[in-house]
């Protein structure tokens, strides 16, 4: 499982409690922009991509707004992406 170039990957699209079939928001815009980071879009996304180079991809975090379910999952992520 990749993604394609031109692609939106949905991570999660809303849900009350992060789950391996329904995450909160978070969403991979052309392998390089996410789009919204809730609680549970690292483990998201290493689960739907087989890449392991996919987190050194990323270039961009926009966060839409500051509710907790679109940028929980931040420092988890920059934690992953500094080691």
């Amino acid at each position: 499982k990749t993604t394609i170039p031109g692609s939106l990957l949905f991570l999660g699209t809303g849900s009350a409690l992060p789950s391996k079939y329904r995450n909160v928001t978070g969403m991979l815009l052309n392998n390089s922009i996410l789009l919204d980071c809730g609680e549970g879009t690292l483990n998201q996304l290493l689960r739907v991509t087989s890449e392991d180079e996919v987190l050194t991809r990323i270039r961009v975090v926009l966060i839409s707004h500051s509710h907790a379910d679109h940028h929980l999952g931040l420092p988890l992520l920059l934690t992953q992406l500094a080691r």
